[in-house]
């Protein structure tokens, strides 16, 4: 590190006292340059919204380390250096209120990003008293007499900005890059008319380079507990894990038919609109082992319905579908599990053999507890006679009841009383010939 020689009684020119905060700037710039490279790195800048909730958020202190050059513009009687450069600390030691505004068309929604760049700012200008060779008990006010201020330090700064991207059907909106020279922490999703902005809301953006607190080998005495939600490589301490137990990545709200893509990935996708539309799924081959979606249907009573890419398919109680209905209320978990799309959740219960069954011709229905519900019609060609049927299913174990009406029989009488029946048989008998009858099963 350069250091500025000085003598007894010598005058010093106004560059070696510069050239002292130069020489500690380069010294430090190199030591940080380093320890993690020439950056960006940043730290801080959590975001979160404000209480009570409105439509803007608070971003937290925060600072950012980057490679620049050494002066980009003239500093006091020093011109500029541009040849040379070094790592520079801009610090935001105050928080940072950003406001949100929602898009203005029904059924649109927007994404801001909030960036952060390092800037050298010239501040605390004054009017400096200068020597004055003519008489030296009467300074001159300002450099050569002129009574201008002037900036009396050169700060490195952390600017925080917000840049809205571009109003987009929701769901389909993208997230805009960081402008030169800044680095992106954080995404912010808005709808049409909404009135606050929540933690649902905030994302932080892909790949935040913050500072690893072990990068110098050692173990501190308290690790700095990363934002909520960063997906860094950052050291995770006990608390951030705890935290972000059991969350989603994000929540997104779709109005219309969609494609879903590797990055909705661990969100909560809640489908809302009173028209049926339909939600393709990416393709297999583009999200890794383990990749699931929750899709939620909270519509009106209409179903919505879940497509597979190409010849992917979606597996339910080991049957293959390339599409799946997603009635109201209903839900799915979609898990990439080798070369399917793995299912559970309430909109495919009715496939589970718990819950199987057959509406052709004679029909049943199981349930959960065992009970079986069976039904059908039966043509009684003989009066006063038993006629015997089969069941669509054997119950297992018994059967509890049988019922019996007929249609379109006048005054004819039907009834199962003193009928015969097992688990697999039943009977019926009518006072008339020619009669068809509904009959309804009840067994475990």
């Amino acid at each position: 590190m350069r250091r500025e020689t000085i003598y007894p009684g010598q005058i010093l020119p106004e560059t070696t006292l510069l050239n002292m905060g130069r020489d500690t700037l380069a010294g430090m710039g190199r030591l940080m340059q380093d320890i993690f490279g020439g950056g960006p790195a940043v730290a801080g800048f959590a975001c979160t919204p404000t209480a009570p909730a409105s439509l803007q958020v608070n971003i937290a202190p925060g600072s950012i380390y980057t490679l620049q050059p050494l002066e980009a513009t003239a500093w006091s009687t020093m011109g500029a250096d541009t040849g040379h450069t070094t790592v520079k600390q801009g610090l935001q030691p105050e928080i940072t209120a950003l406001t949100i505004t929602p898009p203005a068309v029904v059924g649109m929604a927007i994404n801001y990003l909030v960036q952060v760049a390092y800037q050298d700012q010239d501040i605390n200008p004054m009017v400096l008293p200068y020597y004055n060779s003519q008489n030296p008990n009467q300074p001159f006010t300002g450099q050569g007499n002129n009574g201008q201020s002037q900036a009396t330090a050169r700060d490195g700064v952390a600017v925080v900005s917000l840049k809205a991207g571009i109003a987009a059907a929701s769901g389909s909106q993208q997230t805009p890059a960081p402008d030169s020279g800044n680095v992106g922490l954080w995404v912010i999703t808005v709808l049409n008319g909404q009135t606050t902005v929540t933690n649902q809301n905030i994302a932080p953006y892909p790949n935040v380079p913050y500072l690893n607190p072990n990068m110098l080998g050692t173990t501190p005495t308290l690790l700095q507990t990363p934002p909520q939600f960063d997906k860094s490589t950052r050291v995770a301490t006990t608390e951030f894990v705890q935290r972000a137990l059991g969350n989603f990545q994000s929540g997104v709200e779709f109005y219309e038919s969609t494609t879903l893509s590797a990055s909705d990935t661990g969100k909560w996708i809640n489908l809302a609109s009173a028209t049926p539309f339909t939600v393709t799924m990416p393709s297999l081959a583009s999200v890794p082992e383990g990749a699931a979606f929750l899709i939620h249907s909270d519509s009106t009573p209409i179903t919505h319905t879940l497509v597979a890419t190409g010849n992917d398919r979606f597996v339910a109680a080991g049957v293959k579908y390339s599409t799946l209905p997603l009635g109201q209320g209903e839900f799915l978990i979609v898990t990439k599990a080798a070369t399917v799309w793995r299912t559970a959740g309430t909109a495919v219960l009715k496939n589970e053999a718990q819950f199987r069954a057959s509406f052709i011709g004679n029909g049943w229905q199981k349930l959960p507890s065992g009970l079986i519900i069976q039904w059908g019609q039966i043509l009684v060609i003989t009066a006063n006679t038993q006629t015997q049927f089969k069941f669509p299913l054997t119950f297992p174990n018994a059967t509890l009841a049988l019922y019996s009406s007929a249609i379109n029989s006048g005054t004819t009488v039907v009834s199962t009383d003193g009928c015969w029946f097992d688990t697999a048989i039943g009977s019926v008998v009518a006072s008339g010939p020619n009669i068809t009858v509904n009959w309804l099963a009840i067994g475990y």
